[in-house]
């Protein structure tokens, strides 16, 4: 997906910078999976239809996924003035 990136826009992705990215893509998707799976089963101990709990365990967890996420993308970007791994703009 970096690479598509790279061709089609004005982003240079480095391969450190796109290694980094699925490193915290894959942690940051199971640690949501493991609080909606949590969310899901307290709301089936409450609601006797499944999709109640999974509605209310969509509604719960929302939020709490949401902004986290957005976070880590602007902080992704950023992480070249620390030395980390660059996403250079232009060409």
């Amino acid at each position: 997906m970096a690479t598509a990136i790279a061709r089609y826009s004005l982003l240079t992705v480095t391969s450190g910078a796109a290694f980094v990215l699925v490193v915290l893509t894959y942690g940051a998707g199971t640690d949501y999976a493991l609080l909606f799976v949590s969310r899901y089963r307290e709301e089936l101990a409450v609601h006797e239809d499944h999709h109640d709990a999974l509605r209310e365990a969509l509604r719960r967890s929302g939020p709490a996924v949401l902004l986290p996420s957005s976070m880590r993308g602007v902080i992704r970007v950023d992480l070249g003035p620390v030395g980390g791994p660059r996403v250079r703009f232009g060409r």
